[in-house]
């Protein structure tokens, strides 16, 4: 697991603890779920991140239905899509990829 607390990228901050996103200063609500979702994708941008790192790193299961998984990935890319953003790549059979310039925040929310 990575020290980092807070990621941004092209005006989205989500702070890891607490799972709170924002975008330029505006909150954007989202489930706890799919924040432990976002935060394992930031925390491996530009990586393919398998669907049983998902279920045991994000679930703290062995198996989670693909159909969980893909609601929360749906509900990730809805918001970006909302900003202009299609960050999340789908690789088939195996996982997802965040894709764009992510760097570590300083300061709290």
């Amino acid at each position: 697991m990575s020290d980092i607390d807070c990621y941004q990228f092209d005006g989205f901050r989500f702070y890891v603890t607490g799972g709170y996103l924002e975008h330029e200063g505006t909150p954007i609500p989202i489930q706890p779920l799919t924040g432990r979702v976002l935060a394992l994708l930031l925390r491996n941008t530009g990586a393919v991140v398998l669907r049983q790192e998902f279920a045991t790193k994000a679930w703290c299961q062995e198996h989670v239905g693909a159909g969980t998984l893909n609601n929360q990935v749906l509900a990730l890319r809805k918001i970006f899509e909302t900003f202009g953003g299609g960050y999340i790549t789908t690789i088939p059979r195996r996982g997802y990829r965040f894709d764009g310039f992510v760097r570590p925040c300083s300061g709290g929310h």
